[in-house]
């Protein structure tokens, strides 16, 4: 087992898709008991940021995951989340709530980075365009809501 550190944009940046197994619990963070705390973190770092002080990194702790083969050249690398599904699925909302306010707000060059967040780039190279665009698969019938490109 190899353990890294990773930041949110190296998480999401590269062309890679994670998949919830069909064992996995349901989705069942709530916005007093998780929601907010993350949120609060969230906000926190950012006045940090945009005050000029120095930030601490926030840890999300562990998450687990199980690369799948690749089939043939093209396709995204594909992980199953052993552990951290619930934290995964909250930042994809987290970004995806970001990206429609920041869409409204015509802030082009920010949207962009939010976006290579949310969806895998270049589609010619892609297996199957409807299952790999998105960062987060939909597999099993489970879906996860993100913003509209």
């Amino acid at each position: 087992m190899k353990s890294e550190t990773y930041d949110i944009q190296q998480l999401f940046q590269d062309r890679r898709q994670y998949r919830v197994p069909f064992y996995q619990r349901p989705y069942v963070w709530k916005k007093e008991e998780q929601w907010e705390p993350l949120w609060n973190d969230i906000l926190e770092k950012s006045e940090a940021r945009t005050n000029g002080s120095e930030i601490a990194p926030h840890f999300l702790g562990a998450i687990v995951l199980e690369p799948q083969e690749r089939q043939g050249l093209k396709g995204v690398e594909m992980y199953h989340i052993i552990d951290g599904q619930q934290r995964l699925t909250t930042l994809q909302y987290f970004l995806s709530a970001l990206a429609m306010r920041v869409r409204a707000a015509g802030e082009a060059s920010l949207l962009s980075a939010i976006e290579n967040c949310l969806w895998n780039t270049n589609p010619d190279t892609m297996q199957n365009l409807r299952s790999s665009a998105s960062k987060f698969g939909q597999p099993f019938g489970t879906g996860i809501l993100i913003a509209p490109r």
